[in-house]
């Protein structure tokens, strides 16, 4: 043991993403990683026994060393919603009791067993916090700010889809929320069904389809809500499905009012890859697909509209400087830059871990208690790399293994970085292993694709070669930040040093005199979702 005071276990798992960190109070966060980034598996949402022995070593020590594990939810009521909700909606119902219950009982319900199983640690020591207290708290934790409006927005935790609040004298203060089955993240992620993508996994696909559409539809989007007053939000639920059915999120109604859903298999754009560019891709698109391209621009359109008036009506309210927000919505850059550049807040900060993973992190800090508020640097984000880092003797073994013909090694990291960019000029794609593994789903330079971003080809050959992904999704460009004003469009200067920006968690324009000189990460709407390097925070990438 490193000597620690005190050290918290937080757990996220049984749903999605499943994560586990290690915040200690006196050295802040000390090591987080999600399940995924171990076994391979896209949002796996089971107990995180490789995170959990990640963390535990990288701090020092074993599980009866863990003062306190903190989970993200309350399982019993969770299922209070679950069954009700089943109560409530008979014999509309098509959800299958037996299978969601047996789920719950098998899983859910029993984490302190799966806890003092795995780990040895006494079920007196595991508390339990709600779903967006502990969004909340992932995002207000490692801001640093000392006050703070709060917005979590998400498909649903335990009851609630949303949550608006206040950090100040050392409380967090709920002052409105939103309840299931109305949803802002549910409706999208509805939308993500119709347009023939993945719930929970192709929402991000969504936004990136929009921009080749036009909102020609919010009429109908709009016809989807009973009501959008201030802070409260109400859907029409004769359009949805997702409160009855494990099947489909989409009703009859929907159907009738929007059409027959995408084919996940049609083909979007009619080009090949490689002719595809910036200032020729949104005619490419098949005519068969127009529409869905315009439903998505539509509803992105209303989503970007809807979220940012609550987030109007939480400065409204508050009055506060900084806001800071979380949950499984906060993914959606394209609204988070809008946040930065357009609301009224003068800070925002966003948990780059904004789904259920962040939420593990969350509840560390809820069971940190008065710590966090007393001692806010501690607890700041210096790096989302937060992960398993890797001997280079454990690098070699791998190279070996993997019958790797040559490999080089440099005496300075300046001998590297020349020959990197000497290849990369050349038009070559390469990749960064480095430090720890991010926390999050997004990649920051350590666990990164890297590939020179001026020509349409290049994006092409990413696609075809390494990624094997939708040709219409964008990439995303590095940039430094005493460059990212020459290329990219900021609301003010002080917007390049903005948080989310540093994350790539939002999406801002590209200069229109330079958007032909990087096709390949200009979307067709002419923006990018930017990462700013900041020197301080990483010299080799920077």
């Amino acid at each position: 043991m490193l000597g620690y005071k005190m050290n918290i276990l937080g757990i996220s798992s049984f749903f999605h993403d499943s994560a586990a960190v290690i915040v200690n109070d006196k050295l802040g966060i000390v090591a987080a990683a999600e399940e995924e980034r171990f076994s391979r598996k896209k949002h796996d949402h089971n107990f995180p026994t490789q995170s959990i022995e990640y963390c535990l070593a990288k701090a020092g020590i074993i599980g009866q060393e863990v003062d306190i594990v903190a989970f993200y939810e309350e399982p019993w009521t969770k299922i209070n919603r679950v069954v009700s909700n089943y109560i409530r909606t008979l014999p509309k119902t098509d959800i299958k009791f037996r299978e969601v219950a047996g789920g719950w009982i098998n899983q859910k319900l029993w984490v302190q067993e799966f806890v003092t199983n795995n780990l040895g640690i006494p079920k007196n020591r595991i508390k339990f916090f709600p779903h967006h207290q502990s969004h909340a708290y992932s995002a207000f934790g490692p801001s640093g700010f000392q006050s703070a409006a709060c917005l979590t927005l998400d498909g649903v935790g335990e009851w609630e889809t949303a949550t608006f609040g206040v950090f100040e004298n050392g409380t967090y203060q709920k002052i409105g929320h939103h309840n299931f089955p109305n949803s802002l993240g549910l409706m999208y992620s509805a939308f993500a069904e119709f347009l023939g993508f993945e719930v929970n996994d192709g929402e991000f696909k969504v936004m990136g389809m929009a921009a080749y559409g036009e909102a020609k539809y919010k009429d109908k989007i709009e016809r989807l809500f009973k009501s959008r007053v201030g802070l409260e939000i109400l859907l029409d639920m004769s359009f949805f499905a997702f409160d009855r059915s494990n099947q489909t999120s989409l009703s009859h109604k929907f159907i009738n009012l929007f059409g027959p859903a995408r084919d996940k298999e049609a083909q979007f754009l009619s080009a090949d890859a490689d002719v595809i560019s910036f200032t020729n891709s949104k005619q490419l698109v098949l005519d068969s697909q127009k529409y869905y391209a315009d439903i998505a621009a539509s509803l992105q359109a209303v989503f970007e509209e809807t979220v940012l008036s609550l987030v109007q009506e939480l400065y409204k309210k508050t009055g506060q400087d900084n806001l800071v927000y979380a949950g499984g919505v906060a993914l959606n850059s394209v609204v988070n830059g809008r946040i930065v550049q357009e609301s009224n807040f003068k800070n925002v900060f966003i948990q780059p871990a904004a789904g259920d993973s962040g939420a593990a992190l969350g509840a560390a800090f809820c069971a940190l208690g008065p710590k966090l508020f007393t001692d806010r640097k501690t607890f700041c984000y210096t790096t989302g790399a937060l992960g398993q880092e890797y001997k280079r003797s454990d690098i070699v073994k791998s190279i070996k293994r993997s019958k790797v013909k040559k490999f080089y090694e440099w005496s300075t990291t300046e001998e590297l970085i020349n020959h990197l960019v000497k290849r990369l000029l050349r038009g070559e794609v390469g990749a960064l292993m480095r430090g720890g593994f991010e926390f999050g789903p997004r990649a920051l330079g350590n666990r990164s694709i890297i590939a020179d971003p001026r020509t349409s080809k290049m994006k092409a050959r990413v696609n075809h070669a390494v990624k094997f992904r939708e040709l219409f999704r964008p990439f995303a460009p590095i940039v430094t930040k005493d460059s990212a004003s020459k290329f990219f469009e900021f609301s003010s200067p002080d917007k390049v040093n903005s948080q989310p920006f540093a994350f790539m968690m939002g999406v801002t324009n590209v200069h229109k005199a330079v958007r032909g000189q990087l096709e390949a990460i200009t979307h067709v709407d002419g923006t990018a979702r930017v990462q700013i390097v900041h020197e301080e925070s990483d010299q080799f990438l920077h």
